[in-house]
């Protein structure tokens, strides 16, 4: 490890130590934090075990930093950009033992009901530690669990990027991502989706990999524990199992048996994704969540309203489409005048993913389709690209919100540096963005004047 390395986790311990003057749970867990990012960063090869440790110092740092940030933006009665915390913090106050937590794991494992049901035993769980203790849950506290959890993300992250990147490349990236991506805001508020984002890298590093029987295990832990955090989430990973398994198993007599499989698990999770229950459930979330605070993104008048109303089939392509600039325009959520420092913060963290995904999404598009970028990836590739857009088409398609479909920014984000490293030339490149930029400013323009 590096001493500048050393130095950052002494630095994050003192912070952890300093809060848990004024608030021992969670100066405790962070602690745990920073002992989870040290042991985590051991897991890869020695050749890229320096960086590792440099990333997970940096990373550990900033996160817990933004986290504490973005704990203090609580109202009365709502959390900033989201409605989720405020709920899952009235539940964990209400939580005075275990019952509760058998009942979310019997609905969620048993009934197979989507009730997200391992998440909230987990935050269920942390309440019952605090209240043993003769402490209160901090809004602090509840949302360090989506902070370790958006760590180890990015972590694994580094794993998967330094799988055709040398380790210096890889921390470069890996850091952009972890800075520039949502995963830094959304492990600052409480919700499951980083938690999904966490099992869905560790599903993406495996398939990445040489097929093992322990890959396999990984997997259908994985689909275990996702089920219990969003139904459909756990029953998407079926396709990576089958994605394993097919592109690894070459007798005819294992390609016999994949096939059915295959169609089954497709069906499942088309059959989990426009269910009705589902659709009528997605219905309430929109009425019940306030994804952004601006009304720009959300208005019955806004532009994802408006591409619903399109044709089925072009309404789902525009709005997967849409959903990789969302929101927009960027600045949406600095509209508000009612913003305090930390409600800026978070607002430029959106702002910043928001421009930086754009240019990384649309150059990756544009390079598959109009650079024939899928003669030039490969099979694999190819698949891993497909399998990324089938969750972002589903899930636009019940509701552009970027949370859901976080989890498959990995794919999107490798695949984006495969293809600027090793598929095309700097001046190629140079012309996507350039072409991409011009596109970006002329559409914010026309928003400006349609306005």
């Amino acid at each position: 490890m590096r001493q500048s390395s050393l130095i950052i986790y002494i630095l994050t311990f003192i912070i952890s130590i300093a809060t848990g003057m004024f608030d021992l749970p969670a100066g405790i867990f962070m602690i745990a934090i920073v002992i989870c990012s040290l042991l985590y960063a051991r897991i890869g090869p020695k050749s890229s075990r320096t960086e590792r440790f440099s990333l997970g110092a940096i990373i550990t740092l900033i996160y817990i930093v933004s986290s504490m940030i973005c704990s203090t933006c609580f109202d009365e009665t709502r959390f900033y950009l989201a409605s989720d915390p405020i709920r899952y913090i009235a539940m964990v106050h209400r939580t005075h033992d275990f019952r509760p937590i058998f009942d979310e794991l019997e609905k969620s494992y048993i009934l197979f009901a989507d009730n997200n049901g391992l998440y909230n035993s987990m935050l269920r769980l942390l309440g019952i530690l605090c209240r043993n203790n003769g402490y209160v849950a901090s809004p602090l506290l509840v949302t360090l669990p989506q902070t370790l959890f958006g760590i180890l993300t990015i972590q694994t992250v580094f794993r998967i990027i330094n799988l055709k990147f040398t380790p210096k490349k890889t921390y470069k990236y890996t850091l952009i991502y972890g800075t520039c991506s949502l995963i830094l805001l959304y492990s600052g508020i409480i919700v499951r989706d980083v938690v999904i984002a966490f099992v869905f890298a560790v599903c993406i590093e495996t398939v990445m990999k040489p097929f093992n029987i322990r890959g396999l295990v990984i997997l259908g832990v994985a689909m275990i524990l996702c089920i219990g955090l969003r139904l459909f989430s756990g029953l998407f990973i079926s396709i990576f199992i089958l994605y394993y398994v097919f592109f690894n198993v070459k007798s005819g007599f294992g390609k016999l048996i994949i096939y059915p499989i295959a169609a089954i698990a497709i069906l499942t999770v088309a059959r989990s994704a426009f269910a009705e229950e589902m659709l009528t459930r997605t219905a309430d979330e929109i009425e019940g969540y306030s994804q952004w605070q601006s009304d720009i993104a959300n208005k019955e008048d806004g532009f994802s309203s408006q591409l619903r109303k399109l044709p089925s089939g072009i309404s789902n392509v525009a709005l997967s489409l849409f959903s990789q600039m969302n929101p927009f325009p960027p600045y949406s959520t600095l509209l508000n005048p009612h913003l305090d420092p930390a409600k800026i913060y978070m607002s430029c963290l959106m702002t910043l993913s928001a421009i930086w995904w754009f240019f990384v999404s649309y150059s990756l598009l544009w390079f598959f389709f109009f650079k024939k970028g899928y003669k030039r990836l490969g099979a694999r590739y190819n698949c891993l690209f497909a399998i990324a857009w089938l969750l972002i088409v589903v899930s636009s398609s019940m509701h552009v919100d970027i949370r859901r479909i976080t989890p498959v920014y990995p794919i999107i984000y490798f695949l984006f540096l495969y293809c600027t490293n090793y598929l095309y030339t700097r001046q190629q490149v140079r012309q996507v963005y350039q072409t991409l930029g011009v596109g970006y400013v002329a559409l914010n323009v026309l928003y400006l004047i349609i306005k």
